[in-house]
């Protein structure tokens, strides 16, 4: 008797040790008899499905969770006894109150001394935390934080696959690099928060173009990529497709995005190659594209280039170009031509001041090669300040001399530039209504507010302020009447065809009576002969910039002429 007691008494002290030891582990772990009902689970156990142990044991699966959870635990607990070893799996639980966790569960059959099954043995780990660890360390090592697109290393990755893919199916695919235009300058006027924000407007307009098979991912700031994997084995046939889907994509990118109660236009540029089986290697593929888009920077914003084997080597040309233009600008290499803007007496009144590039190897450079490159490699503000400071000089050595000067939309942005106009007016002692600023319409996309200020900022110091190249960018009535604008350059492109062409005839036409009601003068830019000159003198033009009147010439070459020059531009007609 007192070794019964004995037993019963080490048994009992033994059970309270296993039990204590079962409840102090974290993971959950319960035993089950054959049928599916519980036997015992520990203290977590209890926590995780919100019971006493009281309501768990002799209670099954579909007592707790309901009749689908208890099916797949079902499903799960008869294969391990089938199989008669442990086996493990995750498991995903959705309960009835919304949780929803992952679990890694371990189940092993349970024997007595005989072999006879028993029951069962499960102990599950809640691992939700850990996967979700583990997907947001795959997400910032393959996605981008910002717009959830793939990022580069992504692309790298799966672009060896497409062109495998390509290699066996005979198909093409396009490879387009994207680059959104005016991006910049928009993040350099609202912020970077409301940079992010365009950011993330713009990439779900290409998540939306995209296609299922497709591949688009953001390679960083505004540059985007998309893969089209699905094109046709005939190359013409591929190339017309890619060329209909870039064309809507553009006008679909091109649409106004509302920001902050206010309107902006970006669209993008787009360079493209078009791959099948005999490109082994996705690295060239990007590089290939990246050269591709930089020519339709080039060409104009809101283009598409197609890469050509020749245009490698103008890129390095052009890379080689930006390095020679930091050293000239160290070096002053650069010279101040002239070009006259006459009255509709043909009598020079003003001159236009433009820049060449005196290489000493190259000799004269037109500005059409550097200027892209400047504007690229950020030197466009220092080259333009030194556009400024020469003409003003000039205009100090030439007191009846009045000259235009274009100011690109980094160099009006920047935060000196109305300091820096005042003081080369007061260091040369110059009147200021002698100098006349031309900017563009892509400078209307900025900070609209922030323009006018300093627009009406600039009308305060005596300045005149022109639109150049007008009728080819964003400006509106709107914008017009609102703006201290003194006068209107209209485009080359509009003149080439005067008089034949209709619809330009039409636009100047129209340009012209815009201009009259709102007190504006008017330049006409590019005209080249006397039909062009007679038909804008006959419908209202005041000034004229052209071949026909004078081309480009140094200053030497316009001394005699600025001394007689009459200096006389009036403000407004």
């Amino acid at each position: 008797m007192r070794r019964r007691r004995h037993v019963e008494k080490e048994l009992t002290r033994q059970t309270i040790l296993l039990g204590g030891l079962l409840d102090s582990i974290p993971d959950l772990v319960f035993f089950k008899d054959p049928q599916g009902v519980y036997l015992g689970c520990n203290l977590a156990f209890t926590h995780f499905v919100g019971r006493d142990r009281d309501r768990i044991v002799g209670r099954t699966d579909a007592d707790m969770f309901g009749a689908e959870l208890a099916a797949m635990f079902r499903s799960y607990d008869e294969r391990m006894m089938r199989a008669g070893i442990p086996r493990s799996n995750e498991e995903e639980v959705r309960y009835p109150d919304g949780r929803q966790v992952l679990l890694d569960t371990l189940k092993a059959p349970l024997h007595d001394a005989s072999g006879k099954l028993v029951g069962l043995l499960g102990i599950s780990r809640d691992i939700t935390a850990r996967k979700q660890a583990e997907a947001r360390i795959e997400s910032l090592a393959f996605f981008d934080s910002l717009t959830q697109l793939p990022n580069r290393i992504q692309l790298n990755q799966r672009l060896p696959e497409v062109i495998q893919q390509l290699s066996v199916t005979g198909h093409h695919g396009a490879l387009l690099f994207i680059d959104l235009d005016y991006f910049k300058t928009i993040n350099d006027v609202f912020g970077h928060a409301t940079g992010d924000e365009l950011l993330q407007i713009m990439a779900g307009r290409l998540r939306r173009h995209a296609r299922e098979r497709d591949i688009l991912a953001r390679l960083g700031g505004d540059e985007f990529v998309l893969v089209m994997t699905q094109l046709s084995s005939d190359e013409a046939i591929a190339r017309a497709d890619a060329d209909q889907r870039i064309a809507e994509l553009q006008r679909h990118m091109a649409m106004p995005v509302s920001l902050h109660a206010r309107e902006v236009k970006l669209g993008c540029s787009v360079g493209a190659v078009l791959f099948g089986d005999t490109w082994k290697v996705h690295a060239d593929l990007l590089k290939c594209a990246d050269m591709a888009m930089y020519q339709a920077k080039d060409a104009g914003r809101g283009t598409c280039s197609w890469y050509e084997p020749a245009l490698r080597e103008r890129i390095e040309h052009r890379f080689t170009v930006g390095e020679e233009l930091r050293h000239a600008l160290s070096k002053d290499e650069f010279v101040l031509y002239l070009q006259p803007q006459v009255d509709g007496n043909g009598q020079i009144c003003s001159f236009e001041a433009l820049v060449r590039w005196q290489h000493p190897q190259r000799g004269l450079i037109l500005p059409g090669e550097f200027i892209p490159v400047a504007e690229e490699n950020g030197l466009i503000a220092e080259l333009g300040d030194w556009v400024l400071n020469h003409t003003c000089l000039l205009m100090a050595q030439h007191p009846r001399l009045h000259c235009s000067v274009n100011v690109s939309v980094r160099q009006f942005l920047h935060p000196e530039f109305l300091d820096r106009i005042d003081s080369l007016l007061r260091d040369h002692e110059i009147g200021a209504s002698r100098l006349t600023l031309e900017v563009t319409e892509s400078l209307l996309i900025a900070d609209f507010e922030q323009v006018a200020l300093k627009m009406q900022s600039l009308q305060q110091l005596g300045v005149r302020l022109s639109i150049d190249d007008f009728g080819t960018g964003y400006s509106s009535l709107v914008y017009l009447k609102r703006l201290p604008i003194d006068e209107l350059k209209i485009d080359r492109d509009f003149v080439r065809d005067l008089p034949g062409d209709t619809s330009d005839a039409s636009l100047v036409v129209l340009i012209l009576a815009m201009a009259r009601h709102l007190n504006l003068s008017v330049v006409a830019e590019g005209v080249e002969n006397a039909e062009q000159a007679e038909f804008l003198r006959q419908h209202g033009c005041h000034y004229y910039q052209g071949y026909f009147y004078g081309r480009p010439q140094p200053i030497d070459s316009w001394l005699e002429v600025m001394d007689h020059a009459r200096g006389v531009r009036p403000a407004a007609i």
